[in-house]
């Protein structure tokens, strides 16, 4: 059975596309806070930052990557919902194409 996808509703696309957005960040965020750690520096010098900031930094920055992730997903779901919209008036929507499961044998009443 094809079915056409003719609207996304742009709340519910910009909820689904933050939430997996600051998942996969997380997931992330994760492999790169132990590698903060392992972060090669020089020695200091008068004209770099202490490496030890620059390591706090950088965990700082990582720990904010979900955040980031489901702020800019939000908005970037929203727009491509919304987008999305406008454009599927003019050239049809995305063509889905679905296949019913196998139907299940029916189940046996149970022995007395």
């Amino acid at each position: 059975m094809k079915l056409e996808l003719r609207r996304v509703a742009p709340l519910r696309a910009a909820n689904v596309i933050a939430l997996l957005y600051a998942l996969s960040m997380a997931v992330m965020a994760l492999i790169l806070l132990p590698l903060a750690s392992w972060m090669p520096m020089g020695p200091p010098s008068p004209n770099q930052p202490d490496p030890e900031a620059v390591r706090a930094m950088f965990r700082r920055m990582v720990l904010f990557y979900p955040v980031f992730g489901a702020v800019f997903g939000w908005i970037g779901g929203l727009v491509g919902a919304f987008f999305y919209n406008l454009v599927v008036r003019g050239v049809g929507g995305l063509e889905l194409e679905f296949e019913a499961p196998p139907a299940m044998p029916p189940a046996s009443p149970p022995a007395s």
